[in-house]
């Protein structure tokens, strides 16, 4: 996962930013990312599958379409509760987008109950997309362990992938 961060000095069109990787003298790629603002920083995160030159750039409106709704989701078995044997204590959602589009990310449980409401709605940038859920549901609580469905739905398509909660290792 790649972050840029900057001061936010009201100059940028923060909905038109996104990480690009340089191809040639030509072409920058896009790559996409999420960005985030505060009162005094903004910061943009996407997955990154090579090395690069990589940089925030102004979204164009001649994109390059690419593949659509990739999902994935790293690392598959995570402890929230720590103490997982390297796995780590959140998860990283990634997919990929073809153009700008509304996400809405709900994790379930394998009984169907909706345990947490990641994002309703947001806008995502083209390109991929990295959110990270700390296995914890909308009250705060962490999740039980056992194995939930994350749900990533976007113009008109739903994808979903499962992912291990485990917070027993010994």
């Amino acid at each position: 996962i790649m972050a840029f961060r900057f001061p936010d000095i009201n100059e940028y069109e923060k909905d038109r930013l996104a990480i690009y990787r340089y191809i040639n003298d030509m072409i920058w790629e896009p790559i996409g990312g999420k960005v985030k603002t505060n009162a005094e920083t903004i910061t943009i995160t996407a997955a990154i599958n090579e090395l690069g030159t990589y940089a925030v750039r102004k979204v164009k409106t001649y994109i390059i379409p690419k593949k659509v709704d990739i999902l994935n989701i790293q690392p598959r078995i995570f402890s929230p509760l720590g103490g997982g044997r390297g796995f780590g204590n959140s998860a990283n959602i990634s997919f990929e987008l073809e153009t700008a589009a509304n996400v809405t990310i709900k994790i379930y449980n394998l009984a169907g109950r909706l345990r947490r409401n990641l994002m309703d709605n947001q806008p995502c940038s083209p390109g991929i997309n990295v959110f990270q859920w700390d296995g914890k549901d909308n009250n705060g609580n962490v999740c039980a362990s056992g194995l939930h469905i994350v749900l990533v739905q976007f113009a008109g398509t739903v994808q979903t992938k499962p992912v291990m909660v485990s917070n027993n290792f010994q």
